[in-house]
């Protein structure tokens, strides 16, 4: 069961047209830039609402300089290809240079390739549980205390127990955390303190039940225990194991199949379908003629 997300498709593509509708869309390069700046921020604050409204998380400001700066490049460097690909169908407005394509299909890869890299930090963290039935109050130690200080996400969440439960992590002293409400501790739930920084997204397990199908064993609740963070993934997939590469390599490389194929069929039929260019004429379909009487 996913989120759905497509509303926040409909915030960009109205801040698209509002751009459209106020600047005109002769001057290609001016208009692309206006369209990619309005998708980066007016999108990028619809989808921060839309997390707070979705109960997905809290937006934490400490990520908001880099998400905005990456949200601006990727808005920029997209809205120029999407004009020099689609413009390219229509005869009235000048054509963007290649420099600038070329420069934005670059800056779009860099934008990509920037929030790769996943790291663990040396964080350690004292975690204590008050018991209420089968939920619990959380208090959560941090080593160093500064830890979190700097931290784009530092929160609880429970899942797979027939929900999902989020808890923000209230600091009451040096390094030391309670819980804004009781988590699941219980059953068949899952639950970990997650604490994202920079680049280090990791993890550590509240309470994880027994999988005897893929051999994973219980961390118990228990009303202290002392844990290192490690990756997230650690955690959320728990059945992963280790094995040969190629599968990965291969499935990797029929999603890459897939992505080129549907970009040659977009440009495939941008290029067919093109408006009247001078004359009455153009490569696509044939100028329709009106029939003798």
């Amino acid at each position: 069961h996913t989120v759905p997300r497509f509303p926040l498709y409909l915030v960009a593509a109205l801040a698209v047209e509002a751009v459209a509708f106020g600047l005109g869309i002769e001057r290609r390069a001016r208009f692309a830039l206006a369209a990619g700046v309005a998708v980066a921020t007016v999108g990028l604050g619809a989808e921060l609402v839309w997390i707070q409204v979705s109960g997905w998380g809290s937006p934490n400001a400490n990520g908001l300089p880099v998400a905005l700066a990456l949200s601006l490049a990727a808005g920029v460097a997209a809205a120029v290809l999407g004009a020099a690909l689609v413009g390219g169908a229509v005869s009235s407005v000048r054509r963007l240079r290649p420099l600038a394509v070329a420069g934005a299909g670059l800056g779009l890869v860099l934008v990509l390739a920037v929030p790769l890299p996943r790291d663990v930090g040396a964080v350690e963290a004292v975690i204590g549980l008050d018991r209420l039935e089968g939920e619990a109050m959380v208090t959560v130690q941090l080593d160093p205390p500064t830890a979190a200080e700097d931290a784009s996400l530092f929160g609880l969440v429970a899942w797979q127990g027939g929900g999902r439960v989020l808890a923000d992590l209230d600091r009451v002293g040096p390094g030391r955390y309670v819980s804004s409400r009781p988590i699941p501790v219980s059953g068949t739930w899952k639950s970990m303190v997650g604490l994202q920084r920079g680049n280090e997204v990791m993890a550590a397990p509240i309470y994880l039940p027994a999988d005897p199908e893929i051999g994973a064993s219980a961390v118990p609740a228990q009303a202290e225990r002392r844990v290192a963070f490690s990756r997230n993934t650690d955690i959320l997939l728990r059945e992963a194991k280790d094995g040969p590469a190629w599968p990965a390599l291969l499935s990797y490389a029929g999603v890459a199949l897939v992505l080129g194929l549907w970009l040659a069929l977009f440009t495939r039929a941008v290029a067919r379908v093109q408006l009247p260019r001078p004359g009455g004429r153009h490569l696509g379909i044939p100028t329709p003629v009106a029939a003798e009487p």
